[in-house]
């Protein structure tokens, strides 16, 4: 037996052969704990053949990031396109990619992990809720989300964190949060105190409390289609989410240290928009 065996692997070896040896052991009935050896064709790692769970966790591991998503948009002569991943500067680098400066793309492997549900429609399906839904997207420019949001298309209901970034018009924040309308799954909307105060053209650095009450009335009053919208969509969909906590301020990203003041500025409007929301909100 042993010699067959032998022979066989010589001979599958030497002209490689489209078959192979599988041993197979017997766990039941008289001949249990016995194996047999059969000649079977060669069939090819197929990653789609895992079971779900593990794919699933597969998925994860390179899909989930630790830090914001960047959304960075290079402008072209028929327009912009949107690059997603990590660590997007004015340098134009890319994660194991450069950019090509001649033909206006980026050159070089391997891709990113996020090209991954591009591969086919089934890995498409099952990766483009953990994409979404388990990283938060941050706006490297004030038109960054207004691309990226064509661009995931129905996956935006997916989406779970955005944040506007440090530079955005009052204009396109309007027409954010009339996209977003459609995020269902939201629970984060983060923005910045200077980049508002900036956009409704307040003093960033100005410490009025009737700057920032003017300021929060005009917010609530752009942030409710969003916010009303999202309330009806938790509700039915049996979740006991608030649209009120959706709503995040922070201090600029811009500085080395933020100080508590900064802080206390941030959550002071945070607070005053709430306020004014929740004035709406219970009304649904």
């Amino acid at each position: 037996m042993d010699h067959l065996v032998n022979s066989l692997i010589e001979e599958i070896r030497r002209t490689n052969s489209p078959y192979v040896l599988k041993m197979t052991r017997i766990t039941e009935g008289s001949r249990k704990g016995s194996s047999f050896i059969e000649v079977v064709g060669k069939t090819g790692f197929r990653f789609l053949d895992l079971h779900s769970e593990i794919r699933d966790q597969i998925y994860k591991i390179l899909l989930v990031k630790p830090n914001p998503i960047c959304l960075a948009v290079f402008r072209r002569r028929i327009g912009c396109k949107v690059v997603t991943g990590t660590g997007f500067d004015s340098q134009k680098e890319h994660p194991g990619q450069v950019w090509d400066q001649r033909k206006h793309r980026w050159a070089g492997d391997p891709p990113h992990e996020l090209s991954l549900p591009r591969v086919n429609k089934q890995i498409h399906r099952e990766t483009t809720p953990i994409v979404y839904g388990n990283n938060q997207f941050i706006q490297g420019s004030s038109t960054a989300l207004l691309y990226f949001q064509p661009l995931i298309d129905s996956s935006i209901k997916f989406l779970t964190a955005v944040d506007f970034g440090e530079s955005c018009t009052r204009h396109n924040m309007q027409v954010l949060f009339t996209a977003l309308v459609s995020a269902t799954g939201l629970r984060k909307l983060k923005l910045s105190q200077p980049m508002v105060f900036q956009a409704f053209g307040f003093d960033d650095g100005s410490l009025d409390g009737q700057v920032y009450r003017d300021c929060a009335i005009i917010l609530a009053k752009d942030l409710k289609p969003l916010l009303v919208c999202l309330q009806v969509a938790y509700k039915a969909g049996g979740r006991t989410w608030k649209a009120l906590h959706v709503l995040e301020f922070r201090p600029a990203f811009t500085k080395m240290h933020t100080s508590s003041r900064e802080k206390r500025q941030a959550k002071a409007l945070e607070y005053l928009v709430r306020r004014r929301t929740n004035a709406y909100l219970n009304d649904e």
